[in-house]
């Protein structure tokens, strides 16, 4: 455990902190040892003459001061898709020139005789704050707030789907309301319809497919062509929501439905999923793969034979692919509505925190995802042994390896539909507290994250995607914390309970 203090401040982890009532807590060296040994699977913990992350929140000329002997010479170039500029520098201090917004590399290589150092940063211009709505949104607004899978009408199959978010739109622009509050839509695991929580996703990148309005769908046959009409009549007799047989029924309709897209689907029809594909790119198509895998071996990802542990791009599945499309149709449809009804926030779609570790998003990313870690609380008024949610968070180092990618991608999932997002726990973006598997959800410890980055890329998808991002403040809450997410625009979720 030699130098376990120092590489965990390397790292950002902290070895102590005050829990929710003030009182201070060590980390244990075994809690650190293995949360070191998962942020090292995102990136380098080496000394550096770069910042990992820079920050600009101007548009101007920027000086920069290196770690380093100020006498060394380097060379310099900044790049996106291509190289944007290049120059020659000393370490005491190179300047950066203007630059639009946007995510950027920075590459510095210094010579030397016993070889060349060269080191990148991700750059990050980000010259305003956050979406704050259009023009002429009021000053006051309000939402309904909605748990959809909850909603229960004559025609839904037991859930609630698209099409009552629909006619939800109709009613809150009817009322006044500015927009419609949603639970995550997140994709959870098709074979284990009884974890129904929208907060342990599968995926954040894709939707449940039970949300989906099968009788909407040009390719079902029809309740009685399909020999659902009795299995339907009864899950709308339901008091409460029978997921395992919604699931069953839903899926087992989705399948008839793709064949029938196969065999008789219009030219039109063809040309629409084949453009969706195209678009969505080969993070559609792993998650594809994965779907189909993952019922076959019948056990986490990382047990899979090691040629299925890390995502192949050949395999096409394109019944995992359609359900995704169909999702999609019909969520954007919502959106195109609540535009046309001119509803001031539109679709407010909540962001859970994590996802399970056995789920898509940390098999495909599995530099971005902490491995062998759950988010959590430590010790507070709410719970006094501290919380453990079960759920995977993103790695900072491996983030920052990756120019925020990851992140990014998560955002762009749920703001291409909404007019405002929810991020839960939205402390995330400053530090987690973590909780390696098989310790007390008190003896965790919290790993801080490049807020400024966070922030500065999260402001950057708002404005592109035109969406209010709002976080839910609630927990352990820093110094100026929240003073910090109002200098970038981040609207804020407060619990009167709190």
């Amino acid at each position: 455990m030699d130098g376990i203090f120092e590489r965990a401040a390397r790292w950002g982890v902290e070895t102590d902190y005050r829990d929710g009532f003030g009182n201070l807590r060590t980390v244990a060296p075994e809690v650190l040892a293995r949360i070191l040994e998962a942020l090292a699977a995102g990136g380098d913990g080496s000394e550096r003459i770069l910042p990992r992350t820079i920050v600009l929140r101007s548009g101007a000329e920027q000086a920069l001061h290196l770690a380093g002997s100020e006498r060394e010479r380097l060379r310099w170039e900044i790049v996106s898709e291509g190289k944007i500029a290049a120059g020659e520098a000393t370490c005491a201090q190179l300047t950066l020139p203007a630059l639009e917004d946007g995510v950027f590399r920075l590459r510095v290589t210094i010579p030397r005789p016993e070889g060349d150092r060269s080191e990148s940063a991700c750059l990050i211009v980000c010259r305003d704050r956050a979406y704050q709505g259009g023009q002429t949104a009021p000053a006051r607004m309000w939402a309904l707030a909605v748990q959809l899978y909850g909603v229960r009408s004559r025609r839904n199959w037991g859930h609630g789907d698209f099409t009552d978010l629909v006619a939800l739109v109709d009613l809150a622009a009817d009322l006044g309301a500015a927009g419609v509050g949603l639970n995550p839509l997140h994709a959870l695991f098709d074979d284990r319809p009884s974890d129904a929580s929208p907060y342990a996703p599968n995926s954040r990148l894709f939707f449940n497919p039970l949300y989906i309005d099968l009788e909407a769908v040009p390719e079902f046959p029809g309740l009685q062509a399909a020999g659902l009409e009795d299995e339907v009549a009864r899950l709308r007799r339901q008091d409460v929501v029978d997921y395992e047989g919604v699931a069953k029924t839903k899926l087992r309709a989705l399948e008839l439905a793709y064949q029938v897209f196969l065999r008789q689907g219009t030219a039109e029809r063809h040309r629409a999923f084949d453009r969706f594909r195209e678009t969505r790119g080969s993070t559609l198509v792993r998650f594809a793969c994965f779907e189909w895998l993952r019922p076959r071996y019948g056990h986490p990802w990382w047990e899979w034979p090691s040629d299925w542990r890390r995502a192949e791009d050949e395999k096409l599945i394109g019944l995992f692919e359609f359900v995704q499309w169909l999702a999609h149709d019909q969520l954007d449809r919502c959106r195109a509505k609540a535009q046309a009804r001119g509803l001031p926030l539109g679709l407010y779609l909540d962001i859970a925190v994590g996802v399970c570790s056995d789920g898509f998003d940390a098999w495909c990313d599995q530099d971005g995802i902490l491995a062998g870690m759950a988010v959590g609380a430590p010790p507070d008024a709410l719970n006094t042994a501290g919380q453990n949610w079960g759920l995977a968070g993103f790695n900072p180092a491996g983030l920052e390896e990756r120019q925020f990618e990851p992140f990014r991608r998560m955002l762009r999932a749920s703001m291409r539909y909404a007019g405002a997002i929810r991020l839960d726990h939205v402390l995330g973006l400053k530090r987690l507290y973590l909780i390696p598997h098989g310790v007390q959800a008190s003896q965790g410890a919290y790993v801080r994250f490049p807020f400024e980055a966070m922030l500065a890329v999260a402001a950057l998808a708002s404005r592109e995607q035109k969406c209010i991002v709002v976080g839910e403040d609630l927990g352990t809450v820093p110094e100026n914390f929240r003073e910090t997410l109002g200098d970038w625009g981040f609207w804020t979720y407060q619990s009167i309970l709190f």
